[in-house]
Formats: structure tokens, C-alpha cells, sequence
């Protein structure tokens, strides 16, 4: 019996007892699989061993070498860690699905490892279902290459290990400065991108995070835009401006803002020459409504929207926050000057959070 460290059937809990074990089933065989496996889907909340996250749904990563056949199915995420390995999730996959790609790994040459898991706490019944021809997981190898794929109800994770392709799979899936904004908006010194999203139709949206190695970051970013000529946007408001800085130079908007995680995000976006071609996001329609009267300067999306619009009277706002109760809005916090003007209002309902900063030419509407 060989020791081993596994993980739970197809998921990414780790068994707590303190040992597991696993029963290998010998030979190239491809077990009958009908009939096994009634898992629940596992939970993807403890995933932590992952540089980088997409979520929901992927495509098979196309810097895996065409060595290694792709396995067709719904995928649901995938996750990378191109210094170690590669997890895709499967859902709606079948037993047939599965046996016919064991097959063409075999036939292509692959060696075939299946693998029973035993938790201690429960009795081993691993010798019957050897003999019954049932496995939790496939162990994959040919030359440097290395995968494991389980399988369980309706639900696949297939493991890609990069040995023999490190280099590409570290090129691939490093962040990179997008190209369309190399002569608009510099990237910033001393911070190593994280992630990069395109968030428009256009090539010069983008939400982009980057890891600061100092404190200084922040600020030496904002005189380099400055210094390019970019100046404070004048339609947006920031309540903390050495935590959220919002900076326009008439062509392009960019808004630098630091998040919970001690990361940059900054947001880009092509300004509109012409105001009035500004609609208020489709993505918001049916769940914040736009406020009457109050036109419309300019839009930031990304993960949240950051709209400006240029109030036409004094009573836009309240207006706008009776709309927002009538809809089941409720005040979470209030801050309001010497006079007892509102500077700024938090409205929330569940899974809605709009930070409202009010300036006397303009009211930003944050949606996140």
C-alpha cells in the first residue's frame, strides 16, 4: 500500500483525517465506470493554490502542447498556476465522454495509473472496488508530461502539469501592458501587473491590477500622469484622494484607486468628444435606474461603474435618492458639510452597493 496525500473526489478540500491513502490499480486498463460516483459538486471557495482565477467558464488554455489531446466538454473554469500546473473544471461531463478520451490517451501512447482513495475514517473498501473495476482518479504520463483527471457524477477537474512546457505556459499567461494604450497611459513603475481585462468593445477600456512594492506607488503614478498631462477630472469626485484618484486629459479617463487587497486598479477609458452619445449602461437597466435631469459627462466601466453626470437644478439629488428608496434603496451612510449639504451617501439593497459624491457641478454615481 502506498502513502499519499490526496484530495477529496474531484474537488480541492483536502481529507482532514490525518492520513490518506490510495490503492493503485495496475495495468493500462480502463475500468468500467458506470454506475460510480453520486458526489456533490465540491466547493471552489477553498482554492488557494492558484496564482490566477477565471471565473465563470474558459476555453483549454491554447499554449498546451498538441501532444496532450484536449478534453472536450463544458468548462467551467479554469484555473492557472503556470510555474506548477493547470486545473480545469468540467460540468455535464459523461462516462462516455471519459472513457473515450482514457482511450485516445492510450492509444497515443500515454500511461494509464488509476488510483481508489481510502479516507481512515471509514472502512476500506478499496480492494472490492478495485475488483469491481471503480477508480477516483487517473494518473497520466508520457516522457515530461504529467496529468490527473477525476471524475465523479456529472463533474470533471483534470489537472495539466507544465512540466515540459514552463516557459510557455509562465509567456502565456503573464499579464502584459496592453499595447493600445502604450502611447496614451503609461503603466506604473514598481508595480507588477496582476491582472489585465478588457472591459469595453473598444481596444482602450481596460480594469488593470498591479501589486505595489511600496507605499510610494500610488502617488509617484499620479505625478507621472500629471507630468504626461493628464489633470483631475474636473466631472468626477473623490472623497480620498490619496486612495482613489480620478484623472482625465481630455482624451483619455483613467481612475487610480486602491482596493482591500493593497492592489492598484486602474481603469481606463477613450473619452467621448460629443457628451450627448453617453447612455446609461445596458448592464445596469432593471437594477439602477439613471437619475432624471442629470446629464450625462462620463462613464468608467469595469468590475463597477463610475459615472459622472451634470445635475440641471438643486433638486436632482433628492429626487434621485426617493427614486432609489421608492426601489428599496437604504441609506448606509451619510456625510454631509458645515451646512448640512450632502457631500456623500451610500445607498444599499442586496447585492447592490451605490456610493453617491456630490459636488456642486456634478454627482458621481458608483455602482458596485
Amino acid at each position: 500500500m502506498k502513502k499519499m496525500t490526496t484530495f477529496l473526489l474531484f474537488g480541492v478540500l483536502l481529507l482532514l483525517c490525518g492520513c490518506n491513502e490510495s490503492e493503485k490499480i495496475g495495468g493500462n486498463g480502463i475500468p468500467d465506470i458506470s454506475g460510480f460516483f453520486d458526489e456533490e459538486d465540491p466547493s471552489l471557495a477553498d482554492i488557494d493554490d492558484l496564482e490566477s482565477i477565471h471565473f465563470p467558464g474558459g476555453e483549454w488554455p491554447d499554449y498546451i502542447p498538441a501532444e496532450i489531446p484536449e478534453l472536450q466538454g463544458e468548462i467551467s473554469l479554469v484555473s492557472e498556476n503556470p510555474k506548477s500546473h493547470i486545473r480545469i473544471f468540467y460540468d455535464n461531463a459523461t462516462e462516455d465522454q471519459i472513457a473515450s478520451y482514457l482511450l485516445a490517451l492510450q492509444e497515443a501512447g500515454f500511461q494509464l495509473d488509476f488510483f481508489v482513495y481510502v479516507d481512515e475514517r471509514y472502512p476500506d473498501d478499496s480492494k472490492e472496488r478495485i475488483q469491481k473495476g471503480e477508480y477516483d482518479a487517473v494518473d497520466i504520463t508520457k516522457g515530461e508530461y504529467h496529468m490527473r483527471l477525476e471524475f465523479g457524477g456529472n463533474m470533471a477537474t483534470y489537472d495539466i502539469y507544465t512540466s515540459g512546457f514552463e516557459a510557455e505556459a509562465i509567456a502565456a499567461t503573464t499579464p502584459q501592458w496592453p499595447t493600445e494604450l502604450n502611447d496614451l497611459v503609461p503603466p506604473p513603475e514598481r508595480c507588477d501587473l496582476t491582472s489585465v481585462l478588457s472591459t469595453g468593445q473598444d481596444n482602450f477600456t481596460y480594469a488593470i491590477r498591479c501589486k505595489p512594492e511600496d507605499d510610494a506607488v500610488f502617488e509617484d503614478y499620479i505625478k507621472a500622469l500629471m507630468e504626461k498631462g493628464f489633470y483631475k477630472d474636473p466631472n468626477l469626485v473623490s472623497m480620498n484622494e490619496t486612495e482613489i484618484m480620478p484623472l482625465t486629459d481630455g482624451t483619455m479617463a483613467v481612475v487610480v484607486q486602491y482596493l482591500f487587497s493593497s492592489e492598484l486598479m486602474l481603469t481606463t477609458e477613450k473619452q467621448h468628444a460629443d457628451v450627448s452619445a453617453l447612455e446609461w449602461p445596458q448592464e445596469l437597466e432593471g437594477l439602477v435606474p439613471s437619475p432624471e435631469r442629470c446629464e450625462i459627462t462620463s462613464i468608467i466601466p469595469g468590475i463597477d461603474f463610475m459615472i459622472s453626470c451634470k445635475p440641471e437644478d438643486a433638486d436632482v439629488l433628492q429626487d434621485y435618492l426617493n427614486v432609489l428608496r421608492d426601489l428599496g434603496f437604504e441609506e448606509d451612510n451619510v456625510f454631509e458639510g458645515l451646512d448640512g449639504e450632502i457631500l456623500s451617501v451610500t445607498m444599499v439593497k442586496t447585492g447592490i452597493t451605490i456610493d453617491l459624491m456630490i459636488s456642486p457641478d456634478s454627482i458621481m454615481i458608483h455602482v458596485k
